[in-house]
């Protein structure tokens, strides 16, 4: 279990326990209960006695029968009696399955106490920590998690404010995060987590600074030079075109900085400039289908709807793989320049995903217009509708 795994547990709110062997989904399912490995030191050298295989099977038996309140007496007194960690997991466990929040922050750290250093039980203890708001309590355990890192200590560090967003004191965050960022003064992911709760908290000066530091020690790092970038704008800086000109004159592959650039252009009006940024991007990346669709769709914000078409065409024949979003902005430009019948083609060719409702709506509305009404309604009623509000 890693940081990604902690993340989901927060924002699962600490309730997606499950009393068997946990699966972890790529997404956001995350369950507790995957067998922990302890080291055969942590154990106690103890015996299992009669009262205490009685007191095992009856809190079993009362989970199954529906009694958590008396399961988790029974685990909770199992761990202080048998110093066991994997008796305090599992208190844990049954704890929080059942929303006993108190019990289940005695069990943690019952759990943590007799296995210290485990990853999964540093693991539960800051995340229910940070869900109660006790920032100072949870990070003894995040700093133990940041060394369990150590191999991908970076990554880590760029999870750590998605795992903290919960939490609303923005400004206790930010101080959390500055002090476990004190061990590694030549991390440049460490100022980027910096800067990312500056910004929560609403410090954007400090944000600017962090942001600054990352990109000082290492200086070719796309994304934060574009959330440098947002920074100054927020600060109302002047001169952010000449910001991302000149880090584009020494990393001009960054396409995502120079989308940032044509975006500030347009935001001026200064849409000759725009355009030929948006030239640039094209020519730099001739075969790359993210690029002809971005290159597209920035081209309808500035009117230039050939742009828009043979670049949106040009992804297709690529093998863009989400061919209905392409289409439903084909069907705007057929629109917008008076081509009704091959909006409507484009519009039916939109099978899957949000856009599939409005562009079936919005073939029907054609449809009334040319004058077949009932054609129209009954093309609407023969959709496919998947809830209440579609």
């Amino acid at each position: 279990m890693n940081f990604k795994v902690l993340s989901a547990l927060l924002s699962l709110g600490l309730i997606a326990c499950a009393q068997t062997p946990a699966k972890i989904d790529a997404e956001n399912r995350v369950e507790l209960s995957e067998p922990v490995e302890v080291s055969p030191s942590n154990l106690p050298k103890q015996e299992l006695t009669a009262q205490m295989l009685f007191d095992f099977l009856l809190g079993e038996t009362a989970l199954q029968r529906g009694h958590p309140e008396i399961a988790i007496k029974k685990y909770l007194a199992l761990a202080e009696t048998t110093r066991d960690p994997r008796v305090a997991q599992r208190a844990t466990e049954i704890a929080l399955h059942n929303r006993h929040p108190f019990a289940a922050t005695k069990a943690v750290s019952i759990w943590t106490e007799l296995d210290p250093y485990s990853v999964d039980a540093n693991q539960t203890a800051a995340a229910m920590l940070v869900n109660a708001g006790r920032l100072n309590e949870a990070r003894p355990h995040l700093e133990k998690l940041l060394i369990a890192e150590k191999d991908d200590i970076g990554s880590a560090f760029i999870q750590l404010n998605k795992l903290l967003l919960r939490n609303a004191n923005k400004l206790a965050t930010l101080d959390l995060v500055q002090q476990l960022s004190e061990p590694y003064p030549d991390l440049p992911e460490a100022y980027f987590a910096i800067s990312q709760a500056a910004w929560f908290a609403n410090q954007y000066d400090v944000a600017l600074n962090a942001m600054e530091q990352a990109l000082t020690l290492r200086p070719d790092w796309e994304m934060a030079a574009i959330y440098q970038g947002q920074i100054r704008q927020r600060l109302h800086y002047t001169d952010n075109v000449d910001y991302y000109k000149n880090y584009l004159d020494k990393y001009p592959d960054a396409n995502e900085l120079r989308v940032a650039l044509i975006r500030t252009l347009m935001a001026e009006e200064n849409d000759a400039e725009a355009r030929e940024q948006l030239q640039q991007l094209s020519t730099r990346n001739p075969t790359d289908t993210e690029v002809a669709v971005t290159v597209g769709l920035l081209s309808i914000d500035l009117g230039d709807f050939d742009v828009t078409e043979k670049n949106l065409k040009k992804a297709l024949d690529l093998g863009f793989k989400d061919s209905s979003l392409v289409h439903f902005h084909l069907a705007r430009v057929y629109e917008e320049t008076k081509r009704v019948d091959k909006a409507m083609a484009s519009y039916r060719q939109v099978v899957t995903g949000g856009r599939f409702i409005p562009s079936q709506v919005r073939y029907a509305s054609l449809l009334a217009q040319k004058g077949d009404l009932n054609d129209a309604r009954q093309y609407l009623q023969k959709l496919p509708v998947a809830n209440d509000e579609q």
